[in-house]
């Protein structure tokens, strides 16, 4: 495992996530734990990547929205398939380049 998040940042990044998660685990009870709903963390385009039932009809429909996985062979025009405000589009573009 030591090999693999040396060669790969993503892998260590999960790998030091995993842990942190099972330490806060840890100190919880279920009571004390919140699912949260799935508009928080939605990855960018998932419905394209992995065929996904469910899809948001806009940005302005999840909290937060995840975005390192689409970005490593985005589409060049992904700006024009998003739907939501021009503004928050183009805030967007802006930030993530492309």
């Amino acid at each position: 495992m030591a090999d693999m998040c040396q060669e790969n940042i993503t892998h260590k990044i999960f790998l030091h996530q995993t842990a942190l998660v099972g330490a806060v685990i840890n100190t919880l009870n279920r009571a004390e734990m919140v699912e949260l709903p799935e508009t928080y963390n939605y990855p960018f385009f998932f419905e394209q990547m992995f065929e996904a039932a469910k899809r948001f009809r806009s940005i302005d429909d999840v909290i937060t929205l995840r975005h390192d996985i689409y970005f490593r062979n985005p589409d060049p025009e992904w700006h024009g398939k998003l739907k939501g405000p021009a503004e928050k589009i183009a805030w967007l573009k802006e930030r993530l380049g492309q």
